[in-house]
């Protein structure tokens, strides 16, 4: 475990980590190897983990409106994380991720992924940093219509 202890230490939400607090979040987790195509999670299944990228890129695809095709929006490298959103929302997968070739993942319980809110210095935030990136990105590249002209649109 000494490669992912390496490799978990470079990824941004735990770099504040002391290397003996960075040893027990890895000795909650386990190395996982996809091949390309292989799914890591996949859409509507139960959110019931973490991952996060040790080496490798995968592809985020949703499901288009039709229900028989997909959409890819976004590519994740190494130190970008996986299933964060279900967890945190409580609910299914919202996309599927597949490897684009021979991927590595850190994957972490979700109990172990709560644990890390109150164990690990800024996780919580870095998290929501992420997100908010991830958000910024993915809406970049969806088609929008100004909804205010409807009479049912709320603005928050």
């Amino acid at each position: 475990m000494e490669q992912a202890t390496t490799a978990l230490g470079s990824v941004p939400l735990f770099q504040a980590l002391a290397p003996e607090a960075l040893q027990k979040v890895v000795a909650d987790a386990t190395m996982n190897q996809f091949d390309m195509g292989e799914p890591v999670v996949v859409a509507n299944a139960p959110s019931d983990s973490f991952h996060v990228i040790v080496n490798g890129a995968a592809s985020v695809q949703v499901a288009r409106d039709d229900g028989r095709s997909t959409t890819e929006v976004a590519t994740l490298g190494r130190s970008d994380c996986i299933g964060e959103m279900g967890l945190i929302m409580g609910s299914p997968r919202t996309a599927t991720v597949a490897a684009q070739a021979k991927l590595f993942t850190l994957r972490f319980s979700a109990e172990a992924f709560k644990a890390m809110f109150e164990q690990v210095p800024g996780f919580g935030w870095s998290i929501c940093q992420a997100l908010a990136v991830r958000l910024r990105e993915t809406s970049k590249k969806l088609p929008y219509t100004y909804k205010a002209d409807r009479p049912d649109a709320q603005v928050l």
